[in-house]
């Protein structure tokens, strides 16, 4: 059990680490789109690692491993804040607009931990797709909720890179 004087010690050591980031502080711009800021709800932030190890066996049946190649693709489920101009509707309208034999449109964008002119973290995706939006379920009775679009993306990231 702590004493007054170590939890103060914990603190201090805590508040040093610095301040905690929030999951519901990150938006989006898309490259093209008027520099518009998405505000995005869930993304699959990127962590470049390897998935797995590779197992090595040695003399005598010992065994080591080594990591993997990292992975730069990620895939996850992603979710928009729409607003009354219906921008987030728009844009995955626009990108099926573009879609015809041999063009499939991808895109580009910048993720910030903040906003673009405010921020702490930003990554650089690429070549991005969008998929799978289930239609927007409503409710004339729901006065408490967000509208919330959902669906998935796939995109690379390389870090370090503009």
């Amino acid at each position: 059990m702590l004493n007054a004087k170590n939890a103060f010690d914990v603190y201090q050591k805590i508040k040093a680490l610095g301040e905690i980031a929030l999951n519901s502080e990150y938006t989006m711009v898309i490259d093209g789109k008027d520099e518009y800021t998405y505000l995005v709800k869930q993304f699959p932030v990127p962590q470049v690692t390897p998935e797995d190890v590779i197992e090595v066996p040695l003399i005598g049946g010992f065994k080591t491993a080594t990591q993997q190649t990292p992975r730069f693709d990620f895939r996850g489920s992603i979710a928009f804040k729409e607003n009354m101009d219906g921008a987030v509707r728009a844009l995955i309208e626009s990108l099926q607009a573009d879609v015809e034999i041999g063009v499939r449109p991808t895109f580009n964008a910048t993720l910030y931990l903040g906003t673009p002119d405010n921020f702490k973290q930003k990554w650089r995706i690429i070549d991005a797709v969008l998929f799978g939006f289930d239609p927007l379920d409503t409710d004339t009775e729901n006065r408490s909720q967000i509208t919330v679009l959902q669906g998935q993306i796939f995109y690379m990231y390389f870090p370090d890179v503009e």
